[in-house]
């Protein structure tokens, strides 16, 4: 299997090797933090969930 496609890309569409490599690196990240977003909402909602299975009450509301 061959590898590294981004070099010769460059070289026949004539771009800047700086500016698709910075380019991809931003995307990247950006897909990384969005993933690590939905990742911690998702333990947040199955906190929520086990919250209301086990049945514990929410400290803001005090009992009567």
């Amino acid at each position: 299997m061959r590898t590294g496609y981004v070099l010769p890309t460059t070289a026949l569409l004539k771009l800047e090797a700086t500016i698709v490599i910075t380019s991809l690196f931003v995307l990247c990240m950006l897909s990384l933090i969005a993933g690590l977003i939905f990742f911690i909402a998702d333990v947040n909602m199955s906190l929520s969930a086990l919250k209301l299975e086990v049945g514990v009450k929410p400290l803001d509301k005090p009992e009567p």
